[in-house]
């Protein structure tokens, strides 16, 4: 601010100088360039981890699709008759259904109840999924029974 004589009085003249107007113009850019990074910076972050998650999500899908599928594969398929749940009565069978031992297990490999689970209870770190072949080859058991 500056003063300015007038003949005798002193009158004080409110202003800014020139030298104050650009810096306060240039603090002002600054502070609205950084503005804008930071908000071409959140933007960029949003739009890479919403990808991400769309990714992941229709992996998991299909995933999913091909884990249910092949739980459902059998092989060498033939037809049987469709037992009752009693198989000593007397009831003649009510039709014929496809059969098959031959089959894929798909399922967790740590997690889960124990029966679901297709892991030894081991500590050792598996992947969390597995698919295995099932095939009727003949029973294993504990060698000490």
């Amino acid at each position: 601010m500056s003063l300015v004589r007038s003949g005798s009085t002193h009158r004080k003249v409110l202003a800014f100088t020139l030298v104050e107007l650009l810096v306060s113009t240039a603090i002002i850019t600054l502070l609205l360039v950084i503005l804008v990074q930071i908000t071409a910076q959140t933007s960029a972050t949003w739009r890479y981890t919403t990808g991400k998650a769309e990714q992941f999500r229709a992996a998991r899908t299909a995933f999913e699709t091909m884990t249910r599928k092949i739980a459902q594969a059998t092989l060498n398929t033939y037809w049987d008759y469709d037992k009752p749940i009693n198989y000593n009565s007397p009831v003649a069978p009510e039709g014929y259904v496809r059969q098959s031992e031959l089959r894929f297990i798909s399922g967790s490999m740590q997690s889960g109840s124990s029966a679901n689970r297709l892991d030894d209870g081991s500590s050792i770190p598996r992947p969390t999924h597995g698919i295995f072949f099932q095939a009727p080859f003949g029973y294993t058991g504990d060698k000490a029974s």
